[in-house]
């Protein structure tokens, strides 16, 4: 995924900016081979894409704009320093302290979470978006509980279990889907309106992106984003990979997000009432703090958590067990997501 990373974003995005309905932008990588063959590894899927659309429209129903969403749910922009303290107080209330440092990076395109794998002693990097006004107080507190609280959880007691622990072995347990899907929840879990907008957007993104133009693709995501520089970072996350824009497809990776939620609730049945606390990583006997690992703590009580999760499903509309929700069936894309996981 590093590959596909664009070495000439900010020309371009200027470029683009000025003329955004006929300029489609063409991106430099450091090995355009490797940027190419990530952004051919899994075809976009449109089986969620109406389920996706719902759940954009009934924000711009509620909110006005993804703007007027932002201002009533994410709470007041913080400075770089209030973003500092609430992740510091982070670390410290989740055990996290020396575990990882943060790096604040101006070529972030989103927050992100990444360790070791060579060193026998773990350590973690989160990684803030260096550009002012990007954080808000309700949002970092879920990007937070998505990176640390989830990523990082998982990473750090899979490598602190001895002997290691092994999780049951259902192919879609710890899928990037999974994760990632298990890891957005957490994300909405505690907002004032908990639509999954931005998993949704990243899904009908790539969706479309995958038989329109980046030129195309703004002009389609204009109904959705009114803000053109939240346009442009869509519009890259959607088509990176390709060096010529003009041509339809791009990385589908963001897509494996809404599909893990989705998969999240229509499995949720068969693997028992555990299965959230399971997924953080987090065996049964060491829940409690025990054993040198990692308890978030959104998760220790497990039954407050399931209700936050039951939550999100009613009010977004995909669980069909819960009171309230649709009664349809749930599609499922059923990809495989591991060659880049």
């Amino acid at each position: 995924i590093g590959a596909t990373a664009p070495l000439n974003i900010d020309v371009e995005r200027e470029k683009w900016l000025s003329n955004p309905d006929t300029y489609n932008p063409q991106f430099t990588y450091t090995d355009e081979e490797a940027a190419l063959r990530a952004a051919r590894t899994v075809k976009a899927s449109g089986v969620l894409a109406g389920m996706a659309e719902r759940v954009l429209e009934g924000v711009l129903q509620r909110h006005g704009s993804e703007s007027g969403y932002h201002q009533a749910v994410w709470g007041e922009v913080l400075t770089r320093d209030e973003a500092d303290e609430m992740v510091s107080d982070y670390l410290f209330q989740n055990g996290m302290d020396g575990l990882v440092r943060v790096v604040w990076s101006r070529k972030s395109l989103v927050t992100n979470f990444s360790h070791n794998t060579a060193k026998q002693r773990f350590a973690g990097t989160l990684r803030l978006v260096a550009r002012e006004g990007y954080y808000r107080r309700e949002r970092l507190r879920g990007l937070l509980d998505h990176e640390l609280g989830t990523h990082m959880t998982r990473a750090f007691n899979h490598r602190a279990s001895s002997p290691p622990w092994s999780l049951p072995k259902p192919p879609y347990f710890l899928s990037l889907a999974s994760e990632e899907g298990l890891a957005s929840l957490n994300t909405h879990q505690y907002l004032a309106d908990t639509s999954l907008f931005q998993p949704a957007l990243l899904y009908w993104s790539c969706h479309q992106a995958s038989g329109a133009s980046f030129c195309e693709l703004g002009r389609r995501m204009r109904r959705f984003v009114d803000d053109p520089s939240r346009v442009w970072l869509e519009c890259v996350r959607a088509k990176r990979g390709l060096t010529d824009t003009s041509l339809p497809g791009g990385l589908a990776k963001d897509q494996s997000t809404f599909d893990g939620i989705v998969e999240a609730f229509a499995v949720q049945g068969q693997t028992g009432p555990h299965r959230a606390a399971l997924m953080q990583g987090v065996p049964r006997d060491v829940r409690g703090g025990a054993g040198g690992a990692v308890v978030p703590c959104f998760v220790r009580d497990v039954g407050a958590y399931r209700e936050r999760l039951e939550r999100i499903a009613r009010e977004n509309d995909i669980f069909p067990t819960v009171p309230g929700a649709s009664s349809d069936p749930v599609p499922l894309s059923c990809r495989d997501w591991g060659a880049l996981g």
